[in-house]
């Protein structure tokens, strides 16, 4: 069976490959995205070899972490992460990562629209969620963009250092 790849005008999603083991490392270990989330980073080489090796299965681990690459050099642009995938509610959250030589150029909102297809047509959700940090700009309008709508504010949701940050969190629901 082929690996799961679905494209768009200029880029595609695909499962991870050996080959991203050094692109894996920069993104888990890079200080300047770990108060987006909630990693407990850094993580070794290994550990990341061991987690591409044992491949991934939504279904069995909730989770599924995805390469976005242009199609025209096979160039990785970024990440995509769903998680919390509750197939029983029928809903997963969304993390999207586009490396900063590529912002600016429109992939965050090509990836959206891949994952979107993804979500609501081959695994059968009823809405995607996503989280933003307030204060990342460029996420929270992506969102507001891709037809998300609000669905409220976390308050002091994510720390930075001694700096507490509120969160907003985005439902796209199938219509």
């Amino acid at each position: 069976m082929a690996p799961l790849r679905l494209t768009s005008e200029h880029l595609a999603l695909r499962a991870l490959e050996p080959e991203d083991l050094g692109v894996l490392y920069q993104c888990e270990n890079d200080p300047a995205i770990w108060g987006e989330g909630s990693m407990i980073p850094p993580f070794s080489r290994y550990d990341l070899k061991q987690y591409i090796a044992n491949g991934q299965d939504i279904f069995a681990s909730r989770t599924l972490r995805l390469v976005v690459e242009q199609k025209v050099d096979h160039q990785v642009v970024g990440m995509v992460d769903l998680f919390d995938f509750e197939p029983i509610s029928q809903r997963v959250e969304l993390g999207i990562l586009i490396f900063d030589a590529f912002r600016g150029k429109g992939f965050a909102k090509e990836t959206v629209a891949m994952v979107r297809s993804y979500v609501f047509d081959f695994l059968r959700c009823h809405q995607l969620v996503a989280r933003a940090n307030v204060k990342n700009v460029a996420s929270v309008t992506l969102f507001n963009e891709c037809g998300f709508e609000s669905a409220g504010v976390l308050k002091d949701w994510v720390r930075d250092g001694d700096q507490w940050s509120d969160c907003e969190v985005f439902q796209l629901i199938k219509k």
